[in-house]
């Protein structure tokens, strides 16, 4: 197991991104569950907000993934702070995942795939996909 750990330490280390923000009012972000079907392919995250003492229920969906992948691998994250504070999140047009769908689809992949990362204490979330994902927040309410 220690190569393919090391492996995904270098790729969430070395990968060419961006910073996302889909939900930037929020910390502490957690994940919950993820749902693919009919629908779509959701994420379901909980969070903190300034404006609520309790943890808010978040979605990222994703209409047409092309992949995805889901491990508890969030220890290997070097920046353990941009996770305390939510800011693990993170799009890129070029990185060694795309590489690696590419290669096993035989470069059927056509140009615009992005690589988006979803990087929580708890859990880690990569997803190949054409289409900008939707991400709001479920619904806000006090306890």
């Amino acid at each position: 197991h220690y190569p393919l750990r090391r492996q995904r330490q270098m790729c969430i280390r070395d990968r060419m991104n961006t910073s996302w923000e889909p939900f930037p009012n929020y910390k502490d972000i957690r994940f919950e569950s993820l749902h693919d079907d009919c629908e779509g392919m959701r994420v379901i995250l909980t969070g903190y907000s300034e404006k609520y003492s309790n943890r808010q229920p978040l979605r990222i969906l994703f209409l047409i993934p092309d992949y995805y992948r889901k491990t508890d691998e969030s220890r290997l994250i070097a920046d353990k702070q941009g996770l305390e504070n939510g800011d693990a999140f993170h799009v890129s047009e070029k990185s060694e995942l795309i590489d690696a769908h590419q290669a096993a689809s035989e470069g059927t992949l056509v140009a615009g795939i992005k690589h988006y990362g979803i990087y929580t204490e708890n859990e880690c979330i990569d997803v190949l996909s054409y289409c900008e994902p939707v991400c709001e927040a479920l619904w806000e309410r006090e306890p």
